[in-house]
């Protein structure tokens, strides 16, 4: 049942093989944990973004948010949401529905990676683990390209492996009696190419292919117990990786060195708006991760150790492209857990290995034990796959994976991508009470107010000076619009006392959350001491403001004749 598969050989199920039923339930239950109450959440604010660009390219042939602004970002994930729109509908079940499709097919595809790569028993551990992983399922319930993403950043690391490792085959392309497989590298360049075009972390591949040859000199030089390969390294292709790669980046460096800078700057710098107080703090990573999981973390050196020693190779090329992107983004400015959704397949597949030998030293451990016991040889191998599949599900049904995981399609609000139905009440409680003329101000998370409004007039936002040279513009009268919405930009009290000396009734509604991160002190006073908090709205997410600029009354003649009397007097 666990015999292993050459990476270079085909693999199949017997015709009737518990693996099968498995791997069925696996993805049924992967599948519905992602689809159900697929549109019951509130649109996030990231998942907006995608709903506005799919609906103007439908509209106007281009990917456009409210203000005119172009917005290609994830242009795959914004094409594939206008696909559904045109089929299903505009909604946020068919907004969703390509991000729950693609997060289906990753249980499918970690399996065949796991399957290809060692042995089906690994493929099926490791599609178990996937299908329950918090992040996934979250993620693949979001309009946004993290599970798109996932997907093309996997078999693109596994066909850069095939590309690397190749046996000599007649595609095979021979450079110092080393070879490479040019077609699996090709597809391992499409598939960069489209995952760069999701996500700019893509890049990290490369450094951790740098890390791989490295380590790969290191590990001939032991087996030949000689240092000469490390001094002559154009002997072996890892040299070849190594130096052309050292040549190719010192060379961009040097006659384009912008480019550089930009390809670091996603992980040298936070996001404009991101000043929270953990957003530099280095064991934010470490805190973020083992809040779910804390005992997988302590034991990564032993999956790793053990996955290295029953498989070698490609256990050691998966850990390095686990490894090496983890680290970078580790001393990145921003860190969330979602950013690093496309190398965690590469973990699940150590931790399957890992436990594919556990769970063998267990089969062979009952079956002895149960042989003694004068058992046939057939009663014997059931009883123990019997007894370890009633751990394994009894293990599972008690993990906080599970546990987490079934509660998401419940789930109707909550941080990010569960959805942030506190808004839609914000709004609705302010589109009630509104009257002609009544001005709409919010704070820098406005996606959701424009949504359920249809308008935004002035935003509150306070970003440094070359943020503002960036991503806003100056009208006729000399404010800053912002390019989303084409809302204009309150960064002051002066402004926010000009806005209220040409009104008569604003409206300002703002997240708890961000207000405090994305505005100053004066501001948030003046707003406190002018504006009227409207008390049934006061809620942990959410606060609604109202300013009432008094009305100049004309005097009557009695109160004229009242005056005249007072001022004789």
């Amino acid at each position: 049942m666990l015999s292993g598969y050459k990476v270079s050989g085909r693999w199949e199920f017997p015709k009737f093989d518990l693996r099968w039923i498995a791997l069925l339930a696996i993805l049924l239950a992967g599948l519905y944990l992602r689809s159900a109450n697929l549109g019951r959440a509130e649109f996030s604010h990231d998942e907006l973004l995608h709903y506005y660009a799919a609906k103007s390219l439908i509209e106007h042939g281009q990917p456009q948010l409210p203000s005119g602004q172009s917005y290609r970002r994830a242009y795959f994930t914004t094409l594939a949401v206008a696909a559904v729109f045109k089929l299903l509908g505009e909604s946020k079940f068919a907004a969703r529905l390509p991000s729950a499709i693609f997060g289906a097919a990753s249980i499918l595809l970690i399996f065949y990676v796991g399957a290809k790569l060692f042995n089906p028993t690994v493929g099926v551990i490791s599609a178990l683990f996937w299908a329950f992983y918090p992040q996934s399922v979250a993620l693949s319930r979001s309009a946004r390209m993290y599970a798109e993403h996932e997907v093309l950043y996997l078999f693109m690391v596994y066909a850069l492996y095939r590309g690397l490792e190749a046996p000599q085959v007649r595609s095979t392309f021979y450079v110092l009696r080393s070879t490479f497989d040019v077609r699996w590298l090709a597809v391992a360049a499409v598939f960069f190419a489209l995952a760069w075009q999701l996500q700019v972390l893509t890049a990290t591949v490369g450094l951790a292919l740098i890390a791989y040859s490295a380590a790969m000199l290191i590990v001939i030089s032991f087996q030949k117990r000689s240092l000469a390969v490390l001094f002559t390294p154009w002997r072996t292709k890892y040299g070849l990786i190594l130096g052309s790669s050292l040549l190719a980046g010192a060379g961009a460096f040097i006659f384009y060195g912008p480019l550089f800078f930009k390809l670091i700057e996603p992980i040298s710098k936070p996001l404009s708006w991101w000043t929270s107080q953990w957003a530099n703090d280095p064991r934010y990573y470490h805190y973020l991760l083992s809040k779910l999981y804390p005992a997988m973390w302590l034991l990564f050196p032993a999956i790793c150790l053990a996955a290295c020693m029953r498989a070698g190779k490609r256990s050691l090329f998966l850990a390095i492209n686990f490894i090496v992107p983890l680290a970078l983004m580790s001393i990145s400015a921003q860190k969330e857990e979602r950013y690093i959704l496309h190398i965690m397949p590469l973990f699940m597949l150590l931790s399957a290995v890992a436990a594919e030998a556990v769970i063998t030293i267990s089969l062979r451990k009952l079956y002895i034990g149960l042989r003694k016991q004068s058992l046939k040889p057939a009663l014997a191998r059931a009883t123990a796959i019997f007894l370890i599949l009633v751990v394994s599900l009894f293990f599972i049904r008690f993990s906080p994976w599970f546990i987490i995981s079934k509660r998401l399609p419940d789930t109707v609000e909550g941080p990010g991508y569960f959805g942030d139905a506190y808004w839609r009440q914000a709004c609705q409680y302010v589109k009630e009470r509104m009257k002609p003329g009544d001005i709409i101000v919010t704070e820098f998370m406005a996606t959701h107010v424009h949504y359920y409004l249809g308008r935004i007039d002035y935003i509150i936002y306070n970003p440094p000076p070359a943020v503002v040279a960036q991503e806003t513009k100056r009208d006729s009268e000399g404010w800053d619009r912002e390019l989303y919405f084409g809302a204009r930009l309150i960064n002051s009290v002066e402004q926010l006392e000009r806005l209220a000396e040409q009104n008569q009734r604003i409206w300002l509604i703002l997240s708890n959350e961000y207000w405090e991160l994305t505005t100053s002190e004066p501001i948030r006073a003046y707003v406190t001491e002018k504006m009227t908090l409207q008390e049934p709205m006061t809620d942990y997410h959410f606060k609604v403001y109202l300013f009432l600029r008094p009305t100049s009354v004309r005097p009557t003649s009695t109160m004229r004749s009242t005056l005249k009397i007072e001022r004789r007097t």
